[in-house]
Formats: structure tokens, C-alpha cells, sequence
């Protein structure tokens, strides 16, 4: 039987969130939030039997032979006769397709990146401490899990996400690790528990999201090029191009393949073809609760779920 909970994004700056529905998938520009009221939504169970996960996310093409195979893979390797129960994220992937211009005006398509990369390691912070380095939250674990310098580094960029309880979508980037310590970009001290349940995710890149130019119309500028524009929570956006030339994205001379997309981050696409284009986009499908920074008062975040 599989029980697919449906859960509100909520999207923490402060004391402002606002709730976003996970049963569809597009952009959501200019969210605005009022006041400092805390909005808050319990989770509803909307299957209750077993079911075909492509009712849920209709816009994506659901890989469920991998899951079984993982599953499989797992209790192979156990050697053991006790029952053993292995669990991973649906993956797929689904097609976002940008508009083509209309005669001399450019097309614009808003999009946002529904699709999440697999997990490089997930586990619990059991026996963990937490200490402050310069305003950064360090988790110190009891025994050595990690390989040092694992999650950092150009492209290779990771963030840790709590993945339980109140404050279930939290995310933070990882400055650095050691073999059992991460360092993380922001103070979480006062959510961590001991209780928490994480994973550790790459960031989506230009050039990991978007290989090749992915599907838009390269140039070697972006006079002439497709361009996509990443905009963070205050509606600011600094905007791309793919240098077919270069084989690489970049902002004028400079490569930017390794940008980062963060989780929530709204894309604003420019089309300058007479054709549509599609963008095939990969991934792990995101179950569980997201959080996205906003402002107090308009915010330029996109989510996954609208």
C-alpha cells in the first residue's frame, strides 16, 4: 500500500511564510505576504490505496521499476532472512515547454525547476552536537560518515535539508565538512534537534540543469541566444546565456556553467525562435515539505507547488 501525504511548502523568512499546494507544477511570481500572522496546514492524506503515482504528478513520467530495483538491490546485499524495508524518492522526469515568439516580440516563459537531484547521503543527527562558528550552525557527529571536502567546492556545491518535524524543509548550504562535521551557511542551532532526520542534496546548476543549453537556442551572445534569467525571493534576477561556441552558460564573457538554482528559485526564459522548445529536466520527485525564503512584503519566489 502507498500513502502519499500532500503537504503545504512553507516558505520561512522570519516570521513571514506563506502555503503553497503540491499537486501541480508552475511558477508563482509575486506572492505577497501581509502582516507577521504565522499560517500553518496540517498534512492530508489524499490516497489511501495503493495507487498509480502518475494520478499525483500528472506532468511527469514516474520511473517506479528503478524504486524496485533499489528496493531489491537492498535486500540482496543484507544477507539476511529478517525482513527488510528500503525507501527512496519516486524518480522521473517531466518537460517544461518554452513558448516560441510571435512574429518580431520575444516569448517569455516563467518555470521553476520541479524536479530535485538525488540525495548524496541521508541519515539522522542521533548523538549529534551543535555549536556556532562565526553565526554558522556545526554539526559534529559521534563517528566519521563523511569523506572531508565531500559537499563543497565549485559544482559541487551541497545543501542539508531536515526532512521531519516542525520545521521539515528547512535548508541550508554546507560551507564545509570534515569526516564527521558539516558547517553550514546559516544559524539553524534553535531548529536542529536531535530528533531530525536530514539529507544532504546537490544543487542544480546551469550546467547540470541545463547541459548543452538544454533544449533552448545557443548564440555567442545574448543578442541572438535563448536566455534564462534566475531571479532570488526579492524579484532580483541576473540572466544567462549558453555560448554554443564555449560550450558553456554564461553571464557576458564570464562561465557560468557551475551557477547555482536554488530550491525555489523562479527562471524566466526569453525564447527568440519561431518554434517552441522543450527543456527535459531529470530528477528525484520532492514528497515531503519545502521551505523557500521570502520577504515581508512581495516576493519574486516560484515554487514547485502552486
Amino acid at each position: 500500500m502507498i500513502n502519499i501525504l500532500q503537504y503545504s511548502d512553507r516558505q520561512r523568512f522570519g516570521k513571514h511564510r506563506t502555503l503553497h499546494d503540491q499537486r501541480s507544477f508552475g511558477p508563482a511570481f509575486y506572492n505577497k505576504v501581509a502582516g507577521r500572522k504565522k499560517l500553518q496546514k496540517t498534512p492530508k492524506k489524499i490516497f489511501d490505496s495503493p495507487c498509480d503515482l502518475s494520478n499525483l504528478f500528472p506532468s511527469m513520467n514516474i520511473l517506479r521499476p528503478s524504486i524496485y530495483a533499489i528496493a531489491m538491490t537492498s535486500l540482496a546485499l543484507s544477507g539476511a532472512n529478517a525482513q527488510t524495508t528500503a525507501t527512496t524518492d519516486p524518480v522521473g522526469f517531466t518537460t517544461i515547454t518554452v513558448r516560441a515568439k510571435t512574429g518580431a516580440a520575444k516569448a517569455f516563459t516563467t518555470a521553476v525547476l520541479p524536479m530535485e537531484r538525488a540525495d548524496a547521503f541521508a541519515g539522522a543527527l542521533t548523538g549529534a552536537t551543535f555549536s556556532l562558528d562565526a553565526g554558522r550552525t556545526v554539526v559534529t557527529f559521534p563517528s566519521n560518515i563523511f569523506t572531508a571536502n565531500q559537499f563543497t567546492g565549485t559544482g559541487n556545491q551541497h545543501y542539508l535539508r531536515l526532512s521531519n518535524g516542525a520545521n521539515a524543509g528547512e535548508f541550508s548550504t554546507i560551507v564545509a565538512n570534515t569526516a564527521n562535521s558539516i558547517t553550514l551557511a546559516d544559524d539553524l542551532n534553535s531548529v536542529l534537534t536531535t530528533d531530525s532526520t536530514f539529507a544532504v542534496t546537490p544543487y542544480w546548476t546551469l550546467g547540470t540543469a541545463l547541459p548543452s543549453g538544454g533544449g533552448l537556442t545557443g548564440g555567442t551572445s545574448a543578442t541572438g541566444a535563448d536566455t534564462v534569467t534566475i531571479y532570488n525571493a526579492n524579484f532580483v534576477g541576473t540572466t544567462y546565456f549558453y555560448n554554443s561556441t564555449a560550450g558553456q552558460w554564461r553571464t557576458g564573457l564570464v562561465n557560468s556553467d557551475n551557477v547555482i538554482i536554488p530550491p525555489g528559485s523562479g527562471l524566466g526564459i526569453e525564447r527568440k525562435q519561431p518554434t517552441a522548445a522543450s527543456i527535459v529536466l531529470a530528477g528525484s520527485v520532492p514528497l515531503g515539505t519545502s521551505a523557500v525564503d521570502v520577504n515581508g512584503s512581495v516576493s519574486g519566489t516560484a515554487t514547485k507547488y502552486t
